[in-house]
């Protein structure tokens, strides 16, 4: 088999940018096509999706769940003055910003449809591939690729459950990737279904305009909010890798009792009948004050529908109803490509680490995106794209297939056991230290302790920022370990606007003595480290 050189990249979202450029850092050659006029993906403000397109789509309100410190790219930060949560149409600009610093979009064909996805007839011998496209002015061309990288993620084909009466019902009905503004229900009274956080963020946004909101989960869910108690975001303080060390049993415990603490779910009626861990989290710092407001009414799951409204499981109903929101996820469908190669059902998916078809005889497609990061998506996006250019490049190996399918099963069989239905999820860490760990650019800890002990404690106690992920193996970043020391002061410059002197409180000691006893435990096991390998 020839080496790879042209690499076919499928979408200009975020895993269609990181793809290009991790290709061009190999010298490899990407042709990125996106149907639409823009790059960005799902980050794409538009009033309404184009040519009957069924992604996902941003709306008026929207703010990150993740924190810019932790969801920023490993050697692209955020600018120091944007604020620690990003607006929706911002990251679009930071996205934006990071094709022109790397010059991707001369690579990106806009406005180009992907038609079909097959292998070429030498395939066997080549592991090449043949891609057609529509082009903008409505022509279709074909052309061969050495390797191909699917990255339209799973965000493009919305689910919407059927209950009795649909049919009948008179008011509107819409999924989630249909909303754009909360004015679009002003003096109406509305039921948003669902329990993760884009049924939050709907429910919440309608309630300013709205004459009364609902909101109907079939388990409940459970709330966090995005700023700790300490005022920092909540992604820093729990994305650390001493964290991957810590028993589940306790760690999904304190979640669960930080999300009592800050607003009973009980007492406004959306607790789940689940484990904190086994169901969905709604991130949303409004919602509680809603519900106390009256702004919003928490319903169980729905029954059947009537002509004007609905019954709930519980035999309450609402009548006079204009308006249903399902915010019910979405499914896998990648028309362009065989079912066979990438299935549109989750429990056929058979992909190591999510990326790679493993019954695949030459290992020349990936899968960039196909995953449910619990926390945010871009850097462990971007550590796949690298991975799998290495792979392309023969500079780093796949396992054997039966190893393949044992990390596959192993891992379905897990996810299935805990959540009771297939999903593809799984939290950052220990996800992409793994990753980073098959192209050697995980953090050596162990060589950091004889040359920066300060970094190497950083790395493990402190937030796991992705500029942790250019110190070691391809491509590092030169900068990277001055951003991870400005990490805190890039969250807290934007929001201390206002110079405020005040005594230092007894949690902040607390804290500072905590912090300061946990260096010194450190320190203490580098000496006892470096002794005993000297010894």
């Amino acid at each position: 088999m020839e080496p790879v050189k042209r690499v076919a990249v499928i979408g200009a979202g975020v895993s269609g940018l990181v793809s290009v450029k991790a290709c061009l850092e190999e010298g490899l050659e990407p042709v990125c096509y996106e149907r639409n006029d823009e790059i960005g993906g799902i980050w794409v403000y538009r009033d309404k999706n184009p040519n009957g397109q069924t992604d996902a789509a941003i709306y008026e309100g929207l703010v990150t769940n993740s924190s810019k410190e932790m969801m920023c790219f490993s050697d692209f930060p955020f600018p120091r003055e944007w604020a620690p949560y990003i607006q929706g149409k911002q990251l679009n600009e930071y996205y934006h910003a990071y094709a022109k610093q790397f010059d991707l979009n001369r690579h990106i064909h806009l406005n180009t449809e992907v038609l079909c996805v097959e292998k070429t007839k030498d395939h066997d011998t080549t592991g090449r591939w043949s891609v057609l496209v529509r082009n903008q002015d409505g022509t279709e061309s074909e052309s061969l690729f050495d390797a191909v990288m699917v990255c339209t993620s799973i965000f493009n084909k919305p689910f919407v459950p059927t209950y009795p009466g649909m049919d009948v019902f008179r008011g509107e009905t819409c999924h989630s990737k249909d909303f754009r503004k909360g004015e679009r229900f002003e003096d109406k009274t509305v039921l948003a279904v669902g329990g993760s956080h884009s049924a939050g963020d709907m429910a919440v946004n309608s309630s300013r305009f709205a004459k009364q909101v609902y909101l109907s989960t079939r388990t409940g869910t459970w709330l966090a909010n995005r700023m700790q108690s300490n005022g920092l975001p909540r992604d820093m303080t729990i994305h650390r890798r001493y964290m991957t060390h810590v028993p589940v049993n306790w760690k999904l415990k304190r979640f669960e009792q930080d999300s009592v603490q800050r607003v009973d779910p009980t007492l406004i009626g959306i607790r789940s009948s689940k484990r904190y861990g086994t169901t969905t989290v709604m991130i949303n710092d409004d919602l509680g004050t809603m519900v106390l407001s009256g702004k919003i009414k928490t319903k169980p799951g729905i029954d059947h529908f009537t002509e004007t409204g609905v019954v709930f499981k519980d035999g309450s109903t609402i009548e006079e109803l204009d308006a249903v929101v399902f915010a019910t996820g979405f499914q896998i469908c990648n028309p362009y490509i065989s079912h066979d190669i990438v299935p549109d059902r989750l429990e056929d998916l058979e992909m190591f680490h999510f990326v790679w078809p493993a019954k695949e005889k030459h290992h020349t497609l990936a899968a960039i995106g196909f995953i449910m990061i619990v926390g945010p998506h871009a850097p462990a996006l971007e550590l796949q794209a690298r991975w799998a250019v290495q792979v392309f490049k023969k500079n780093v190996g796949l396992p054997p297939r039966e190893v393949m399918m044992k990390e596959i099963t192993g891992r379905k069989m897990g996810t299935f056991k805990r959540f009771g239905k297939h999903k593809i999820q799984t939290l950052p860490l220990p996800y992409q230290d793994i990753i980073a760990g098959f192209i050697g650019a995980r953090p050596d800890l162990r060589s950091l302790i004889f040359s920066d002990p300060w970094l190497a404690y950083e790395l493990f106690f402190g937030p796991a920022y992705p500029a942790g992920y250019r110190l070691f193996g391809p491509h590092t970043w030169s900068k990277a370990r001055e951003h991870i020391a400005r990490g805190i002061d890039n969250v807290v410059f934007p929001t201390k606007t206002r110079s405020v002197e005040t005594a230092q409180s007894a949690g902040s000691i607390f804290r500072l003595t905590v912090n300061g006893f946990l260096k010194t435990a450190f320190m203490a096991l580098m000496i006892i480290f470096i002794l005993s390998v000297l010894t």
